[in-house]
């Protein structure tokens, strides 16, 4: 089960134009799936788009900033979605993306304290 939306290149116009909503994303280096994440929204305010600018500034490290791809997915349950994609991708892959090992526990779909 893949996010829904379309692929498209990591590059500052494709992310200016990133939805401003809560949802998920998917982070890719050519056709590696690098990473599965989530912008809240709500209260947090954080946004899909924000979180794409994030990434590509760099401010989650040089792996994530290193993507050439993203598809994002605007969803009213970004929690819930971001754990069904991580388990769903770990089934299938024995693993989880290799950015995700950073913030996650294996197995769990948890994040680090």
């Amino acid at each position: 089960m893949q996010i829904s939306g379309e692929l498209r290149p990591f590059s500052e116009d494709d992310i200016d134009h990133a939805p401003e909503e809560a949802g998920v994303y998917a982070l890719y280096r050519e056709d590696s799936l690098i990473y599965i994440g989530r912008a809240e929204g709500g209260l947090s305010m954080t946004t899909i788009r924000a979180r794409l600018k994030n990434h590509q500034a760099g401010r989650f490290g040089p792996l994530t900033k290193a993507a050439t791809h993203f598809r994002c997915e605007v969803r009213c349950d970004p929690v819930a979605r971001e754990r069904e994609l991580l388990r769903e991708y770990e089934r299938l892959h024995g693993q989880l993306p290799c950015c995700n090992y950073a913030s996650y526990l294996p197995r769990t779909g948890q994040r680090h304290s």
